[in-house]
């Protein structure tokens, strides 16, 4: 019984470390492309985005950022909105290409209307034209 236990936990890590390998390469992108990340608050950039924003960033991508919501849900969002521009700043993200939004739709907290996030998408989207 404890072989097979063994054997299934060798299995399950050489299928993790195949996984792992392959997810490494690079995304097929052309240099200098212009790159949209959505993201729905401020630190979400740097708690799940980090290593994707640097390695474009020294690629030479430009990168547009939108962040759907400001997290003003503590009346804090003038001061994450710096934040994540500041932060974005120090990876290679001009804070100009930062919108950051302050719709009574999407604050945080509640359920977002999805057709109301898809058209706001599409308008950043027709402005940052990125690679799709």
């Amino acid at each position: 019984m404890l072989s097979l236990c063994v054997l299934l936990v060798l299995l399950f890590l050489v299928i993790l470390l195949l996984f792992s390998l392959r997810s490494n390469r690079p995304l097929p992108l052309r240099p200098s492309s212009k790159v949209l990340l959505v993201i729905a608050h401020p630190d979400d950039e740097t708690m799940f985005f980090t290593p994707a924003l640097r390695a474009l960033s020294v690629a030479g991508h430009r990168i547009f950022i939108l962040c759907v919501s400001n997290g003003n849900y503590e009346g804090l969002g003038r001061i994450r909105t710096y934040e994540l521009r500041d932060a974005v700043h120090h990876l290679g993200v001009s804070p100009s290409d930062v919108t950051v939004l302050d719709y009574d739709a999407f604050q945080d907290g509640g359920q977002w209307d999805k057709q109301a996030l898809s058209c706001v998408l599409l308008r950043h989207m027709e402005v940052s034209q990125p690679v799709l």
